[in-house]
């Protein structure tokens, strides 16, 4: 694959999926890390997608909010895990507060109904 065409390729991956890392671009595209890390760099430059650690985010969720219901359809096993780890950790007369992420909102159908807590929130969700 050429140059070019393996970068208009991450661009079109990045996109479709919001964020990618760089291992996953290497595998996907048959080359090295040290390669998709080059292109990305470039592609940087060219301000077609934004580098962040270990891989590179789209433009497009850079610069408009997601609406929310798509950020709850992205990552759903993995937000559903924190949900269920994060409210195991709630005691008796404990005071929490979930904000309106889509990931703290995953907490909510983990949340004991055995016990007794204060739970603030800031989203009509």
């Amino acid at each position: 694959m050429l140059p070019r065409e393996r970068q208009i390729e991450i661009v079109r991956i990045v996109n479709r999926k919001g964020t990618v890392k760089t291992t996953e671009l290497a595998e996907q595209l048959h080359c090295t890390e040290e390669t998709i890390r080059r292109d990305l760099d470039f592609l940087e430059k060219e301000k077609k997608v934004v580098r962040s650690h270990g891989g590179a985010m789209s433009i497009q969720d850079t610069y408009e909010e997601l609406q929310h219901h798509k950020r709850e359809s992205r990552e759903v096993a993995e937000k559903k895990m924190i949900g269920y780890v994060a409210a195991s950790y709630i005691k008796e007369g404990e005071t929490i507060f979930i904000d309106e992420s889509s990931t703290a909102l995953a907490m909510i159908e983990y949340l004991p109904l055995d016990i007794k807590f204060n739970l603030f929130t800031n989203s009509l969700l």
